[in-house]
């Protein structure tokens, strides 16, 4: 709570107790969005002098909260700056109840603060209007006045259609859905659905934009409990073409079509059940069924990207890639190998910067640091090269000095080869796999 004293503030012993204040000011309106009237907390005009982290004080409850856990979202700075709210203390909570089906919302606000406080007539700031920034992101007609409407609307839904279904899977004791929508533009029930989803979406990715589902190019996969229908999770795709050099001449030009995968989302109580593999698998079927030339992750996070490589590595294991030794005995230096990367890329439906990657992977599960040193050192030198190119392209190590680029390449090598390890150790049903990538996993999961 941030407060700063004010010259006409009471003394402490004269300020009215928790319960007077509670009793003395009732439940009172708060001003939103149109079509949200209703929605109230209890307080007052609260002090511009108080303010509170907004993922302090807001819990996401998705049909029934799991064994008590509350969930708080990460990312509260594209709704409310700062990710501060203004004007109340931390008696504020804010709990967004999500229908597990619908994903409509009934918001309930509760906040009590000090009536001496002053106000914007007193030349303070204004309170932060809760309801009117939530609202702001949110699909029109998403909210529910009370809980009762909430599960009234919760008990009359039903999938829309147009969905086709790609699979049936278990997780667990749990039979799930994967389903697709191949144009989202043309399915207004859909896209009412999936502008709810968003809302979910734009409090867990940092960087989130909603995308415009008036363009027929977007396509939509989501999972769902199969006998639910419970919301589990979605990822959004973007259908492009690119000029593409004929390999018969340089005059001639081919359009070749391109998958983007923009977003991906499951939340919370189904992480660590493998929907996201299930949901990256898919679009590379759908780009292999249509000739799609490859599937791009734009700006993937820490977390996605983990998953990725353990996909992307599984697969190349699967269709063969990765069967033999790259490893030159006398130069690993030469070990890029672009016909490789070639055929993951037509294979898998990769991009080539993730199939060198993929090569740096095997590498690794390849070369022992102990009998093999001489060829682990250029390993390390050549992961150090690509990252010395990459910074060098993009200026970011301009600002160091020569000693603390040698320093900052060799922490950013680590973290490439645990990342390696991780995805190594992963796959060690398809692969034998050394005994140190088993400890590395033990180590990141325990």
């Amino acid at each position: 709570m941030i407060r700063a004293k004010m010259q006409h503030e009471e003394p402490a012993a004269k300020r009215p107790k928790r319960e007077e204040l509670d009793d003395a000011h009732p439940t009172v309106e708060v001003q939103g969005t149109p079509g949200m009237e209703g929605l109230v907390a209890d307080g007052d005009h609260g002090s511009t002098r108080r303010a509170v982290r907004a993922n302090d004080v807001i819990e996401l409850v998705f049909g029934e909260r799991q064994n008590g856990e509350i969930l708080r979202p990460p990312y509260m700075h594209q709704i409310f700056p700062d990710e501060m709210i203004q004007g109340y203390d931390s008696s504020l909570r804010i709990t967004l109840h999500f229908s597990p089906c619908s994903l409509r919302v009934w918001l309930d606000v509760q906040a009590t603060t000090n009536a001496a406080a002053p106000g914007p007539e007193a030349g303070g700031d204004e309170r932060t209007d809760i309801v009117g920034l939530l609202g702001e992101k949110m699909q029109p007609g998403s909210f529910d006045l009370d809980q009762a409407s909430l599960l009234k609307n919760a008990g009359s839904f039903a999938l829309p259609d147009g969905l086709v279904e790609l699979e049936e899977y278990k997780a667990g004791s749990r039979t799930f859905v994967l389903l697709y929508c191949p144009v989202l533009a043309d399915n207004q029930a859909l896209r009412d659905w999936h502008r709810r989803m968003q809302f979910v979406m734009y409090m867990y990715i940092e960087t989130a934009s909603y995308i415009d589902d008036t363009d027929p190019r977007w396509e939509l996969l989501l999972v769902v409990e199969k006998e639910t229908h419970a919301f589990v999770g979605y990822t959004t795709c973007y259908r492009f073409s690119t000029a593409l050099k004929s390999l018969g001449s340089l005059q001639k030009y081919g359009f070749v079509e391109r998958l983007r995968l923009a977003q991906i989302v499951v939340l919370p109580t189904y992480r660590s059940q493998g929907h996201a593999i299930h949901m990256l698998q898919a679009v590379y079927k759908l780009a292999q069924q249509r000739s799609a030339m490859e599937v791009s992750i734009e700006d993937p996070s820490p977390r996605f990207s983990k998953v990725r490589d353990v996909v992307d590595y599984g697969n190349a294991i699967s269709a063969k890639l990765i069967e033999t030794s790259l490893m030159d005995t006398k130069d690993i230096m030469f070990a890029e190998r672009p016909e490789l990367v070639e055929a993951m890329r037509a294979e898998l439906k990769i991009t080539p910067k993730q199939a060198k990657r993929l090569i740096e992977i095997d590498l690794l599960r390849q070369v022992d640091p102990v009998s093999q040193s001489e060829l682990y050192k250029q390993f390390r030198l050549l992961i150090k090269r690509r990252l010395w190119a990459e910074f060098h392209h993009n200026q970011i190590l301009k600002v160091y000095t020569p000693e603390e680029k040698k320093v900052k390449l060799a922490e950013l090598y680590q973290d490439i080869e645990s990342e390696y390890a991780h995805v190594i150790a992963s796959v060690k049903d398809k692969l034998g796999v050394d005994t140190r990538f088993r400890a590395q996993l033990s180590a990141e999961t325990s």
